[in-house]
């Protein structure tokens, strides 16, 4: 804080997420490659603590040496535990129904309480209060704040006071008073600066007990624009206005390449579909209305149809509904007891019309029937013990790509698919496309690419054979992009990439740091 010069830390590189000190400040905890490290903050060689179970949302470091860190969106699990000597991780909490993450745990001044956001499918989500003491199935289920914001507690400054839980709300960094003892909200919000980022990769704020605060801000943070990227990363032109782009939640190009859909938060609540006319100035068109929370689109083959997911009165449901805007939406698959197959966010709709491709994490990867006629039963092509998902159908229908942690970070696969019979195939191999880990893989339309994304958000092109067998090429980097656009498309040549930037995300826009900020509160 006395120094004007930023020093890098060697070992680091590839670095995602929040990065978190240890109690004593000796020591920085962050991700990279897939993996859990610390390094000395004087600098010297950095130490693997684990393997991470899926992406990282922030931490803290106890007193006896016990670090507890957010696992991200979509991978099935909640908060985990590890030693800081390092370890095999254990649960910390469990997901509840409908809950995609736990992320930015901050420790409260007992040292057995903590602070720490819940990321739900309806977009739900909230600040809760958790303990180092309960089974994970028995947390609390009280939410102490509705904003869907990484959260940090401050202690007060002297004893007689609360201190404070700070959070962003609508782009307001805030603070709200805390009774430690009582463990529930004890007062008003104030509000310390505004268009601060929210943005579930990485907090745009801090603060110490000491007193010590900084933030970013910038704007219009949090907001994405779907941007177009040629294959050297230069680009070329935006979409529409900007939005905030729903979580995990990937634009759709047509098989045509003549228009996009694209999930968006509504300001008044709630998520809804749009189409972008790419032909017709960029035009935009709401596509679903007032129907509850819509997200993850994808084209029928012919362009014809949309199929999406959506979550209404508390059901997961899988829906589709004409492309050109006339006629009900219809059903095709909703949760039902408990014991049912799961209902996710499509992926990818095989190009004979006959399945789609949907799931993740917890639920595995699965296949739908799109023909009522089939029964519409869905089929399980993976299984869940390694975090699978994002399964996307080749071309010719013969293989699908997924990810999966087996190797201890997500990569990229291959297998076998069978469209002719009832069920997909087993058989016929596996193969690994991505290096050093990757994500978020993509056919070329002619079946001869695959792209996909490796850590930390450069973009990977591997050439492939699909006949006799298949046979990939040696992955190649194409550009870089911010690490927290995971969910991106690619033309149907190959040639572009379409893109919800992140805005503000690289601004010049400086870090703000503020002193006894408290002192100020209370005035």
């Amino acid at each position: 804080m006395d120094g004007a010069l930023p020093r890098p830390l060697d070992g680091t590189q590839g670095v995602a997420g929040t990065p978190f000190w240890s109690f004593d400040s000796h020591y920085i905890v962050f991700a990279a490659q897939g993996k859990l490290q610390k390094i000395d903050a004087s600098g010297g060689p950095v130490q693997t603590l684990c393997a991470l179970p899926a992406g990282f949302g922030g931490g803290f470091w106890t007193r006896d040496d016990q670090i507890v860190f957010g696992t991200a969106i979509n991978n099935g699990r909640g908060l985990q535990r590890v030693s800081a000597s390092g370890g095999e991780p254990t649960p910390v909490t469990s997901l509840a129904a409908q809950e995609t993450g736990h992320l930015y745990p901050s420790l409260l001044p007992d040292g057995r309480h903590f602070v720490y956001l819940r990321t739900m499918i309806a977009g739900n989500a909230g600040i809760y209060l958790g303990s180092l003491d309960a089974k994970p199935n028995e947390q609390a289920s009280k939410k102490l704040l509705s904003d869907p914001s990484p959260v940090v507690y401050v202690p007060p400054i002297d004893s007689s006071g609360n201190g404070y839980l700070l959070f962003v709300r609508s782009g307001t960094l805030m603070a709200q008073p805390f009774d430690e003892k009582r463990l529930e909200m004890a007062g008003q919000t104030a509000a310390i600066a505004e268009r601060v980022s929210n943005i579930l990769g990485g907090a745009g704020f801090s603060a110490s007990p000491s007193g010590a605060l900084v933030y970013h801000a910038g704007g219009p943070l949090g907001g994405q624009q779907l941007t177009w990227f040629d294959r050297q990363g230069k680009n070329l032109s935006t979409l529409a206005e900007p939005f905030v782009l729903q979580a995990a939640s990937a634009p759709a190009l047509s098989l045509d390449g003549r228009r996009v859909a694209y999930a968006r938060n509504d300001p008044s609540g709630g998520t809804n579909i749009w189409l972008i006319d790419l032909g017709r100035d960029n035009i935009s068109t709401p596509f679903t209305v007032g129907t509850g929370n819509n997200t993850n689109p994808i084209w029928s083959p012919e362009g014809s149809r949309i199929a999406f997911f959506s979550q209404r009165d508390g059901v997961n449901a899988i829906y589709a509904k004409s492309s050109n805007l006339v006629g009900a939406e219809e059903l095709l698959y909703k949760e039902g007891k408990p014991s049912d197959p799961p209902a996710r966010g499509p992926i990818s709709w095989s190009h004979d019309g006959r399945f789609i491709s949907y799931g993740g994490g917890a639920s595995g990867v699965w296949v739908l029937p799109v023909d009522a006629s089939a029964g519409r039963k869905p089929i399980q092509l993976v299984g869940q013990e390694f975090g699978q998902g994002a399964a996307r159908f080749s071309p010719d229908g013969k293989f699908f790509t997924y990810i999966s942690l087996k190797s201890g970070k997500y990569e990229v696969y291959v297998r076998a698919f069978d469209p002719s019979g009832s069920a997909p195939s087993t058989n016929g191999g596996e193969w690994i496309v991505s290096k050093d880990g990757g994500n978020g893989a993509h056919w070329r339309a002619d079946g001869k690419e695959i792209f996909y994304m490796a850590p930390p958000g450069t973009i990977m092109a591997v050439e492939v054979k699909t006949t006799p067998t298949f046979e990939p090429g040696t992955p190649k980097p194409l550009f870089k992009i911010n690490a927290g656009s995971l969910y991106w498309e690619v033309s149907p040549d190959g040639q572009h990439f379409l893109v919800p930037l992140l805005m503000g995300a690289n601004s010049a826009a400086p870090y703000t740091v503020v002193l006894n900020w408290q002192a100020e509160l209370r005035k």
